[in-house]
């Protein structure tokens, strides 16, 4: 069966390249469709040919099984799993006390002086009192003498 579906596909290859070269030259018996025709066929029945089971496997019998009777043998044992003990994490090493105390004394020197200014800031500022808000040109100014201040 394959050898005819070779075949045919060689006569449809032949034909629709001499449907589609034929007219370039004045010869315009050949058309290009049944040659594409014949090339689809013959895939088909090359494709039946390769899924079909061979012939000559259909008529004999089937070859007698081997069994196998060996035992596998049986996989190593397993290791014991590692039983890992929890380690205490680090101590955090411990700062000395001057350094520690120098920094908490930064913070509240800090702490104070900002409380401080928004105390002054609260007393300082008449138009608080009123009901109209500040313009920029006062807030800028504000800000320039708090700047100065800090500075």
């Amino acid at each position: 069966m394959r050898g005819f579906a070779r075949a045919l596909g060689i006569v449809g290859w032949l034909w629709f390249i001499t449907g589609f070269v034929g007219p370039m030259f004045g010869f315009d018996l050949f058309n290009i469709f049944p040659g594409l025709v014949l090339i689809f066929i013959s895939r088909m029945m090359a494709r039946a040919a390769r899924t079909r089971i061979p012939e000559e496997a259909e008529e004999s019998p089937a070859p007698e099984r081997v069994l196998n009777t060996d035992r596998p043998t049986p996989p190593p044992p397993r290791p014991e799993p590692v039983v890992r003990h929890h380690q205490p994490e680090p101590q955090p090493r411990p700062e000395t006390e001057p350094v520690r105390d120098d920094i908490l004394n930064r913070i509240l020197l800090a702490g104070r002086e900002a409380e401080d200014e928004t105390v002054v800031h609260e007393e300082a500022s008449p138009r608080d009192e009123g009901t109209t808000p500040r313009t920029s040109a006062e807030m800028i100014a504000q800000a320039r003498k708090r700047w100065d201040r800090r500075g």
